[in-house]
């Protein structure tokens, strides 16, 4: 007030100075009438930011004012050692203008988000309008005051106790803007507060910003983000920045200041942060998805929202991420997993099929075998996730460019990967997780077009059916599905207290050594990602990875499979592309269940696909199941197929994947009674592969003596298409059924053996256990089975199980000499190397047409009348040798082999298959399933 008085009368230029000394008086005895009505006042209070005086007030009013801030959390208006000298007006959020957050999901409420918001009282509410009961903003600090409060954030939005600070808000509902009071404990003190008002800016769109995975540790070192608000886009940002995984201290850099994902230079030895995918808003037009990917090694801490206004960038508030196990975010809550005790080695066990893949994990002693939960561990900073129990929704785009929100039973996912438009990604970045494309787990994806190996989608490109493909592409392309898979299942083990020692995995027996070989270097590329500090996880080499025939096989045994001298176990795991045959004794010699032979065959339950795009009648069966009232099912677009055949694969996929138990039942019904055609191909699939499979046992039974007691064959179908196994049932009956396996397995075994000793020998299907229907593979990879039963593998049954099935070729062996193939002679790829001068093709072929007799016996009107008529197709049979070696000339994986060093040819398939694969695609599914 002096200084006042002084300023005062120094600018009255000689006039009379004016005495104030009434008025000192009066103020003096102000102050003690206040303090004696014990209103509490305290002499010195924190001054509010928003005050502003010019000449002659500004030495009366705009006091300097210093707090002080302690390391354990005190507040004074006096220093000492180790304070932080702190002004109160810069704590708050300095600009004008703050974002307001608006509830997307009531059942997911912001106050139960993984981040901080300032919570106030909506004037305007009303029960029963709609209106939200409250409204959200980011924290209104600056970037002091966050980090003088950090990991306190949310006991200062919720701390009523006069102990500890307060932040507050309202609305003033005049001009409706934002006051915010941040009331301050000052030496034991809660003073009067500083306070400032915002003008309230919307954020634009339902944008989202999602965090992945749903843990943070010390041992952890990749976390990622995905953010709607990209970085090169000229509207609000969302700016990451970064804390220690075992302090939650924020990463800072040489000035004190916090670490942000835009910062042109970040030091390595703090953080590594890179952009993976990142929109190039200079190259599209808005129709384009607007989204960036990141990844870190360090967890997020926060989001700060800038947003330009009048040309000038502003901060508009932070999203700070609550503190694990905070309990206000509910059964979403972060963990951290830093003081977890120990984690347990585990043995991980990846199936990667045509149309479906399977990842299991055991204990290192191959105990406690489990699926991989595929947990949802996506967490929402901005937005919501999609809740979708029925599975009846649309996948938006950011369930198809970042780790998915699906959890899948029994470890079981599609082999889907979904990529990114190739501008969007990042240089450098093209065969990194992520960014190389997303393994996707979500049914229903809108459709727009669908070919052999691809599906053109509403955010861009998904590939399917990668198995057998070895382009570069196409490798780049299973490298980031699996890469994905494996992150996820590190995520699940590590979140469970497992950690991955090893990685196996399988390939089809009809693999070429090339194609094994690049699969080995995938499984050593992927595991390079694990990201768990100093964790070192073995890859099977060549040798040591197991076919898929000797995974099944092991799974069996798991089972407690009961072999004696009188049956033995018959395996077929029928995939998308393959299916493979497994023939399991007791070998009472070497004390053991040995696996004897093992057969990779390309006949499968893919050929389903190609009927079903072929017949209109097929896929009008297809929706009356669907449209039924009383179909299980929903799947969003499925009437494309109608417009487009060539989707019509896709949406049968999906009715497969969506059907249990008795829904099956009722589908195989609705397909007999609507078009009962449809059961040729699965009845000739399955009587093809139970015929080649009565050669197999013969010929085994011929080679071990020990064998020629047997009576009984155990029929096992495994894998998902395991299932074709059981259309038979619903049309014909099963006896009819039955009659139809013995009468194929017979065939073929008295073609080997004799037709009289067939006739002793039955074959009985078995059902057991199709509650592991398509984890076999996976479950075989990691279970222990007793000593001495775990099939091992056995070069000799790899390389010479497979036999030619047919008679009447000749051919030249390398002196010069022609030998007679017949049926049981075991196949080499020298047989196939030179189709055109050393493998002669006979004129007819018996053993096929045999097969055929009994196939459209069974039929035809006389047995199941799934045909009308068999005449056609028998006289089709004559014309296979015209077409015969042009088939195999022109089949992909052959001329794969041919593409190969001459050295390194190894093509080799069951002549007898190739012969019914060459007239189902030729003859059977043409006809059959053509108007």
């Amino acid at each position: 007030f002096l200084e006042f008085e002084q300023r005062i009368n120094r600018n009255r230029k000689g006039k009379q100075p004016l005495d104030y000394t009434g008025m000192k008086e009066f103020l003096r005895r102000w102050m003690e009438d206040i303090k004696a009505s014990g209103t509490q006042i305290v002499d010195e209070g924190t001054l509010d930011a928003t005050l502003t005086f010019a000449e002659p007030f500004f030495p009366l009013f705009n006091v300097k004012q210093t707090l002080y801030f302690y390391a354990n959390g005190r507040v004074s208006f006096k220093g000492g050692s180790g304070a932080l000298e702190v002004d109160p007006k810069e704590i708050l959020l300095q600009e004008d203008n703050i974002i307001e957050f608006t509830q997307i999901d009531d059942k997911q409420p912001l106050a139960a988000s993984a981040v901080h918001f300032l919570k106030v009282i909506n004037p305007d509410y009303q029960p029963g309008t709609g209106q939200s009961e409250h409204l959200f903003f980011p924290i209104p600090l600056s970037q002091k005051g966050y980090l003088l409060f950090k990991n306190q954030i949310g006991d200062l939005l919720h701390g009523h106790d006069d102990s500890f600070h307060e932040l507050r808000g309202h609305i003033k509902a005049s001009e409706y803007k934002l006051v915010v009071e941040l009331h301050l404990v000052i030496d034991d003190k809660k003073l009067t507060p500083i306070v400032k008002e915002y003008d309230l800016q919307p954020l634009e769109n339902e944008c989202s910003v999602i965090m992945w995975p749903d843990f943070i540790s010390d041992k952890w070192e990749s976390y990622y983000l995905y953010s709607e608000f990209p970085q090169n886009y000229k509207g609000t940002q969302l700016v990451p920045f970064f804390r220690e995984a075992d302090s939650l201290e924020p990463i800072l850099n040489d000035e004190g200041l916090l670490v942000y994902g835009t910062d042109a230079k970040i030091d390595a030895s703090k953080l590594r942060f890179q952009r993976l995918v990142a929109y190039p808003n200079a190259q599209l037009d808005s129709s384009n998805h607007r989204y960036d990917i990141f990844r870190a090694n360090k967890p997020y801490a926060g989001l700060e929202l800038r947003k330009f206004f009048d040309g000038e960038e502003q901060v508009m508030g932070y999203l700070i991420l609550k503190n694990p196990l905070d309990e206000s975010m509910g059964d979403r809550m972060l963990r951290d997993l830093s003081k977890q005790p120990k984690a347990t080695k585990a043995i991980v066990g990846i199936d990667f099929g045509s149309n479906n893949s399977c990842v299991q994990y055991a204990r290192e002693d191959g105990t406690d075998v489990k699926p991989v939960p595929f947990t949802n561990r996506r967490v929402f900073l901005v937005g919501a996730e999609v809740r979708d129990p029925e599975q009846a929704k649309i996948a938006l785009p950011h369930e198809l460019y970042f780790f998915q929100n699906e959890s899948p039973a029994n470890g079981q996912v599609k082999s889907w990967v979904h990529e990114h438009n190739s501008r969007y990604i990042v240089p450098g970045m093209e065969g990194q997780e992520i960014a190389g494309g997303v393994a996707i787990f979500k049914p229903n994806i809108h459709i727009k077009a669908m070919d052999k190996y691809t599906i053109t989608t509403n955010a861009g490109t998904l590939h399917h059916s990668m198995k057998w493909l070895n382009e570069k592409n196409d490798v780049d392309k299973k490298t980031a599905y699996l890469r994905t898979l494996w992150l996820k299942t590190v995520a699940d083990l590590y979140a469970s207290g497992f950690e991955p020692s090893r990685l196996r995995w399988s390939y089809p027996g009809s693999f070429a050594r090339a194609e094994i070989n690049q699969y080995q270097r995938v499984y050593k590329e992927i595991v390079k990602a694990t990201p768990l500090r100093d964790a070192h996880v073995e890859v099977d080499d060549p040798f040591q990875a197991s076919t898929e025939a000797e995974a099944v096989a092991n799974y069996a045994l798991s089972t407690g499979l009961s072999l004696g001298d009188r049956n033995l176990f018959l395996g077929i795991d029928v995939g998308g592309s393959t299916s493979d045959i497994l023939v399991i004794v007791l070998d009472r010699e070497n004390r053991q269940n040995r696996m004897i032979k093992q057969s990779s065959l390309r006949m499968a339950a893919g050929y389903l696909m190609d009927a079903i795009q072929s017949s209109e009648a097929f896929r009008d069966a297809i929706m009356r199941y669907y449209n039924h009232p009383e179909s299980p099912i929903t799947i969003p677009n499925i009437a494309k197929m109608e417009e487009d055949r060539k989707t019509a694969p896709f949406f049968l996929n999906a009715i497969f994947d969506r059907l249990k138990g008795r829904d099956f039942d009722d589908f195989y019904d609705t397909l007999s009674k609507y078009e009962p055609k449809v059961f040729a191909l699965p009845m000739y699939v399955t009587g093809m592969l139970l015929y080649y499979s009565g050669q197999l046992v013969a010929k085994t039974m011929i080679e071990n003596d020990f064998l020629l007691s047997i009576s009984t064959v155990n029929l096992f179908p495994f894998g998902k298409g395991g299932r074709i196994f059981d259309w038979l049932d619903a049309h014909g009956g099963p006896s009819v059924a039955e009659a139809y396996y013995n009468a194929c397995f017979r065939g073929g075994f008295g073609a080997i053996f004799s037709p009289e000793a067939a006739e002793n020998i039955s074959v009985k299907k078995e059902n057991e256990v199709r509650k592991d229907n398509k984890s076999e593979v996976a479950r075989g990879l990691v279970s222990a089975i007793a000593a001495g039963n775990r099939v091992t593998t056995d070069s000799n049954v790899r390389k010479f199980s497979d036999i030619f099935g047919e008679e009447g070729f000749s051919w030249q062996k390398p002196d010069k000499t022609r030998e007679p193939i017949a049926p049981g002679t075991p196949i080499t790829a020298e047989h196939f190397r030179d189709l055109k001068f050393d493998l002669v093709f006979p004129e007819t072929y018996p053993q096929f047409e045999a097969f055929l007799d009994i196939f459209l016996e069974y039929a035809g009107p006389n047995q199941t009348g799934i045909l009308n008529g068999t005449g056609s197709l028998r006289d089709k049979s004559r014309e296979l040798s015209r077409v015969m070696q042009g088939y195999i000339t022109e089949d992909a994986e052959y001329k794969k082999a041919l593409r190969e060093k001459q050295e390194n040819f190894d093509f080799k398939h069951s002549m007898l298959v190739l012969e019914g694969m060459c007239f189902l695609e030729k003859y059977l599914i043409p006809e059959v399933y053509s108007r």
